[in-house]
Parts: C-alpha cells; structure tokens; sequence
C-alpha cells in the first residue's frame, strides 16, 4: 500500500464524515484520521509491527469500510 493511497482514503474519509453529519469532529473522520495515521506510520516503518500479511490488510480494509 502506498503512502499516496493511504492519504487519499483517509482525505475522502474526513470530507465525507463532514459531509454525511455535517461536524468535523464525528466518529468516522477519528476513526479515519487515527486509523489512517497508524497505517502511516507503519508504512514508512515508524512502528514496530511484524510485517502485515495479506489476509489482515483485507481485514484491515473491510472494518474500515464496515465503519
């Protein structure tokens, strides 16, 4: 997963938790900006996890949509 893809998701994130319930601050743009943050974070090997296997990146990616 690429840096670029992860800020354009989280981006759209935050402008469509604006967007749907009209406030900044909901639990889909936290969710979003935490989410995507760590995932960030990870990517540029800033966090000390295992490297991710397939299977959690579709887990990963399916509970955010599921959100």
């Amino acid at each position: 997963m690429s840096l670029l893809l992860i800020s354009m998701v989280v981006i759209s994130a935050i402008i469509l938790g604006k967007w749907f319930f009209n406030n900044w601050f909901n639990h889909l743009t936290i969710y979003s900006v935490i989410m995507g943050g760590l995932t960030f974070l990870y990517e540029l090997k800033l966090l000390a996890y295992p490297e991710i296997i397939p299977l959690a990146w579709f887990f990963l990616i399916s509970s955010f949509l599921a959100f």
